[in-house]
């Protein structure tokens, strides 16, 4: 039988959480025939992949695992990618869960819609802890539209004002976008993900929202990529999927003719809602690792000059945009971009 919906767990050395998270994934039967989890393991040297075999033994029709080299974490999307059979796809962290009850109402749903995105809801949440942070999609769209809009094509998003706060966690794919694009994550880095909101939501015609919590996003373990010390000590992979994201801007910016005719039927308004929203999803981006660098100090300031030069001849008119950012550094001390630029330390 076809399945609705294929779920892509990387997973590295997670025996300890992996059930936690496989465990949020067993629905009950009507569902079952509609769901294919994939567990992509990478290389772990633990009992990771013992443990998803277990939850194949118990269901086999739902659960896979795959075994390969460790390449982190873009190679098990993009493996994923490869290998799914379901109409759509969507990624899960080995040590993040979804929430059940939402978790069905979206497979559910998706067999009764024909968009190519649609968005849920995610929180935070800290091992131990009760407070929670929401991703907060619902909130932005219903500021924008009213609260009973849940169907949208990309343009909505840029008006009044750009709305550009996607984490992946908050997103399923129609599948066959991202084979038609050819779209591949880099492998062998961290912050991948960053990825994942960018270049495919460019070519989404119809979204829809789904106002549930789906996705609960862990935060403090220790050794995470948000972890402030991993995050400055991988700062070149950071580095490199930012620039990764800038020659995708470069290259959806050339191939203006082919990508209106071949994906948006020759609709010019389509392509520059598209083109639109790249060029504000990755301002913001750059100003997040500008300000987390410059003011908290989250990233090696020699490593960001390298890469603020890097990016200069890429894309010019975007690199000379930020020179305008503002950065606080503390009570009545705000600097531009354009002053750390020039200077020489």
């Amino acid at each position: 039988m076809e399945k609705i919906l294929t779920i892509v767990i990387p997973a590295y050395n997670m025996e300890t959480l992996l059930p936690r998270c496989l465990e949020s994934l067993l629905v009950s039967e009507p569902l079952q025939d509609a769901l294919e989890v994939l567990v992509i393991n990478d290389g772990s040297t633990d009992r990771t992949s013992e443990v998803a075999r277990g939850f194949v033994e118990r269901n086999p029709d739902v659960f896979r695992v795959i075994d390969k080299e460790n390449g982190n974490y873009g190679s098990c999307i993009n493996v994923g990618i490869d290998e799914a059979r379901g109409t759509y796809l969507k990624t899960l962290d080995a040590d993040d869960y979804y929430e059940p009850e939402a978790f069905e109402g979206l497979l559910r749903l998706l067999p009764k819609t024909d968009v190519d995105v649609v968005l849920n809801l995610c929180t935070t949440f800290k091992e131990g802890s009760d407070k929670t942070m929401r991703i907060g999609i619902k909130d932005q769209i219903e500021r924008f539209f009213g609260a009973d809009v849940t169907d949208f094509v990309l343009a909505d998003l840029l008006r009044p004002r750009p709305f550009i706060y996607l984490w992946l966690h908050n997103i399923t794919y129609r599948t066959q976008l991202l084979r038609d694009i050819g779209y591949r994550q880099p492998e062998g880095c961290f912050y991948s993900d960053n990825n994942g909101g960018f270049l495919p939501m460019a070519y989404a015609r119809t979204i829809r929202l789904y106002p549930q919590v789906v996705y609960r996003y862990m935060v403090g373990r220790e050794g995470q990529t948000v972890d402030r010390k991993v995050a400055y000590e991988r700062f070149g992979d950071r580095a490199k999927v930012t620039m990764q994201m800038c020659r995708d801007y470069v290259d959806f910016t050339d191939r203006r003719e082919d990508i209106t005719e071949r994906c948006f039927a020759g609709n010019q308004n389509r392509y520059k809602a598209a083109q639109r929203y790249l060029h504000y999803r990755l301002y913001g981006h750059l100003a997040s690792i500008y300000r987390l660098c410059i003011k908290s100090g989250c990233y090696p300031e020699e490593e960001m000059r390298r890469l603020d030069a890097d990016m200069k001849p890429v894309i010019p008119e975007i690199y000379e945009e930020l020179d305008r950012l503002p950065i606080t550094l503390g009570e009545n001390n705000t600097i531009t971009l354009s002053q750390w630029r020039s200077d020489e330390k």
